[in-house]
Formats: C-alpha cells, sequence, structure tokens
C-alpha cells in the first residue's frame, strides 16, 4: 500500500506591498536602476534590472507588485520608491564585499525599520519631504534622496535615506 503523504503548502513570495501596505507602487524595474545609478552610491553603476531580479529570486528583496493596466495588456511589475533604498543598500554592500547569503537578514530587518519608522513618524516624513521641495526650488532640480543622520547622546551616528516622492517637476 502506498502511503499518501501531504502536499508542502505553496510557498508565496513576499511582495513590496507585503512589507510597506498602503503604498502605491509607481516604478518600474527600470526607474529603479536608472535612479539609483543616478544617486551615484558606491557599487551604483554595478546596478541592472538583471541584478535586482536575481536578488528577488534569491529571496533578498521581496517581489515586485503585479497590476494589470485598464486597457487589458499584460501585468506590470512595479515597485515603490522605498525600493531604491534597497537595492542602493545592497549595491553598497555588494561592492564592499558582503556576500549575497549575509544580506537576506541584514536588507529584511532594514526595510521591515524602515516602513515601521514610517508609520510611527509621519511628521519627520513631512518634513524632510518639505525642505527637499524648498531645496529642489532653491537649486532649479527635483530633489529626489535625502540622507539625514542623527547623532544620539553616546555619540552614535543614525543614518537614514529618504526617498521622495512627493516632487512636482513643475514647480522647477
Amino acid at each position: 500500500m502506498i502511503a499518501m503523504t501531504e502536499a508542502p503548502p505553496p510557498t508565496t513570495r513576499e511582495t513590496w506591498a507585503d512589507w510597506f501596505p498602503g503604498i502605491e507602487p509607481t516604478l518600474t524595474i527600470e526607474d529603479v536602476v536608472d535612479q539609483v545609478r543616478n544617486l551615484g552610491v558606491e557599487g551604483a553603476s554595478e546596478v541592472t534590472a538583471d541584478k535586482v531580479r536575481y536578488w528577488q529570486r534569491a529571496g533578498v528583496l521581496p517581489a515586485p507588485i503585479r497590476r494589470k493596466p485598464k486597457n487589458g495588456t499584460r501585468a506590470r511589475a512595479l515597485y515603490p520608491p522605498q525600493a531604491m533604498n534597497a537595492v542602493m543598500l545592497i549595491a553598497a554592500m555588494r561592492h564592499g564585499g558582503v556576500p549575497l547569503r549575509q544580506l537576506n537578514d541584514l536588507v529584511t530587518r532594514s526595510l521591515k525599520d524602515m516602513a515601521k519608522r514610517q508609520d510611527q513618524d509621519p511628521k519627520l516624513s513631512d518634513a524632510v519631504t518639505t525642505a527637499a521641495a524648498n531645496e529642489g526650488r532653491r537649486v532649479g532640480s527635483p530633489i529626489r534622496g535625502v540622507e539625514v543622520t542623527f547623532t544620539d547622546a553616546r555619540n552614535r551616528k543614525h543614518s537614514h535615506i529618504f526617498t521622495i516622492t512627493d516632487y512636482h517637476n513643475d514647480d522647477m
């Protein structure tokens, strides 16, 4: 008699929507790669769409959010602005020699911490967005990313990268 074994439950990959509920994905993979390269962080020149897809398959990045356009064409893979932060982090760490297998927990913790901070302190996000808009008007070009470094009472530095999504090119 052949014993029937229960099939393992299907594995579902987490998407950006799981990590950042309510976020509206607006970027294609090409947008993410272009913006990361334009920001010029360490290792950014080595980032390609194929590498981002590889990092997704390896489980270091969540899967994109699939959206089907109203005109009925095939679904598009879209990313939230936070994907740029994750790709910048991975690119810099890979450039520094950190093996991919060590990045999984680090990136997951970093992004989930970013999502939690975003929910906990919307005033800080609003202040950074306002400062970026003012600076963008001053320099005549929209600001797309801001790095803020805080120093605590023990002189430890804590950096946060904000991706600015609420900029308006017509304001320039």
